[in-house]
């Protein structure tokens, strides 16, 4: 079954790819009809998500946010699934980077850098970074179930030079990296959801008590890498900015949970601003603190 469902996918995004990016993005506005009012795609938890964060909000404007987050969810999608074989001209043209002085400043400071993201905008342009920095970029992420999928992002991921980390690798890469004297740009998404057994800190973030994996803060500190904070804004469909932005530069010296509230904050900051670019069907508020009293 994982096989035929792959097939099926693939044969999906044969068409896709064979066709012009801007026509084939055309098809998101059809893809928003399919989730949003035919499927349903998880609208219980965006919903139940949106009116958690923003209490104060109106209803039929949390409606307008949701309607908002699906447009670019389904846009997404495709621009995920275009990036297989994009080239590296087209790569430039639709995610351009501001102040990249921040990335070679510290590269001539001989700091390898944690850059931190969130579930905003779309994660998965960043392939491109290795285009445009003498940094090794690693991707740390978890490896997929279906094998199919798995080597199938995987080579989508590191089509221009990007290296994709197994979470479990995280430290002992960076550690082997750093002894071959290759300084790292390791890109982490900071707001995914710890496992129950992970669960060591909350903090409030959008209005609720949110559980925070705290390993950007460890791997940082022990390594004294620098951190930064990376953003990636939607310009259009199919069109992203990325700006970089120094948080901390000598992390080994940073209190505890420092760190983690500073990014934490700042993606928050983001999300507020424009909510529809945030992963609002994820199931980040699945555990309860009351739960771990």
């Amino acid at each position: 079954m994982k096989k035929l469902l792959f097939l099926l996918f693939k044969g999906f995004n044969t068409i896709l790819t064979a066709l012009p990016f801007k026509i084939a993005l055309l098809l998101s506005n059809f893809l928003f009809v399919i989730l949003y009012y035919i499927v349903g795609y998880r609208k219980k938890v965006v919903r139940t998500n949106l009116l958690n964060a923003f209490p104060d909000k109106l209803l039929s404007d949390i409606i307008k946010i949701e309607q908002k987050y699906y447009h670019h969810l389904c846009d997404t999608i495709l621009e995920t699934v275009l990036l297989d074989g994009i080239s590296e001209e087209s790569m430039k043209e639709r995610c351009t980077f501001k102040n990249i002085e921040v990335l070679q400043n510290l590269y001539k400071a001989g700091k390898s850098i944690i850059g931190v993201v969130g579930h905003y905008g779309n994660w998965e342009y960043l392939i491109g970074l290795n285009i445009i920095t003498d940094y090794q970029v690693l991707g740390l992420y978890k490896p997929l179930h279906n094998k199919y999928f798995e080597k199938f992002v995987y080579k989508l991921r590191s089509q221009f030079g990007m290296v994709p980390v197994p979470l479990k690798n995280t430290l002992k890469t960076l550690i082997n990296y750093q002894k071959d004297n290759i300084k790292t740009l390791m890109i982490i998404i900071g707001d995914q959801t710890p496992a129950k057994s992970e669960i060591k800190y909350w903090t409030n973030f959008l209005n609720q008590e949110t559980p925070l994996y705290l390993g950007i803060e460890k791997v940082a500190k022990k390594l004294n890498q620098a951190v930064v904070f990376i953003h990636i804004d939607k310009i259009k469909k199919g069109f992203y900015e990325v700006e970089f932005e120094e948080l901390f530069y000598d992390s080994a010296n940073t209190n505890e949970y420092e760190i983690t509230q500073k990014h934490l904050r700042k993606l928050e900051a983001i999300i507020q601003e424009k909510p529809e670019l945030w992963l609002w069907s994820h199931k980040r508020w699945k555990h309860h603190k009351k739960d771990f009293v």
